[in-house]
């Protein structure tokens, strides 16, 4: 994790850089369902299409872990599917609490539940490119924050993290956000598809 302070036309910001720093937990979640409630939407889009109940009629059903591996999903790859924006994370046993004021942001990212720790400062690390990218390429999925002189709390989330190999690197699990008047967040998706989500260019 890392704060960073900008002064420039009077103009001051924070940024705060969060990496993955610790293992997967598993999650655990339990469904329950009255069998006369209709099944939610999200529920719907679950249910078998006809190659599967094909498949399943002649060869039965399938296996929840075929030849020992795991079926794709949300729980398992979170970073192939949109931001959500009316979810939050739970909190973490160790976090600081400069850092379980955005815990909540990271729900469906593959941040949720790890550890994070300050990277890059700007007002310690230096307002430019090089020692930004020094402080964290290869480092992993970040969450950067800034904080301007009127104490709007601001930031983004780049599932990518950075390399600066010059290129821009697409995801649909991006996003941004800033913190609202009561102390709650707003988060908008990613808009457009996967492209351009962040921009990885040394020099910037």
């Amino acid at each position: 994790m890392t704060t960073t302070h900008k002064n420039q036309q009077s103009t001051v910001s924070t940024r705060l850089y969060f990496f993955n720093f610790g293992g997967d937990k598993a999650k655990e979640e339990s469904q329950v369902q009255e069998e006369e409630e209709p099944a939610p939407i999200q529920e719907q889009a679950d249910e078998p299409d006809l190659a599967e109940k094909v498949f399943s009629f002649f060869f039965g059903a399938p296996e929840a872990e075929p030849m020992g591996l795991k079926r794709f999903g949300k729980e398992r790859f979170p970073e192939q599917y949109p931001a959500v924006i009316d979810e939050w994370a739970d909190p973490v046993e160790s976090d600081s609490v400069e850092i379980a004021k955005y815990r909540p942001l990271l729900k469906n990212t593959n941040l949720e539940d790890r550890p994070l720790q300050l990277v890059y400062d700007a007002n310690k690390n230096g307002w430019n490119p090089n020692a930004f990218h020094k402080a964290v390429d290869k480092k992993g999925p970040s969450l950067v924050v800034l904080t301007t002189t009127s104490g709007l709390v601001a930031g983004g989330y780049n599932p990518k993290g950075w390399v600066s190999y010059g290129e821009a690197r697409g995801s649909i699990a991006a996003f941004l956000f800033c913190q609202n008047p009561n102390g709650g967040w707003t988060k908008l998706r990613k808009v457009g598809g996967a492209s351009l989500a962040q921009l990885d260019y040394p020099e910037r």
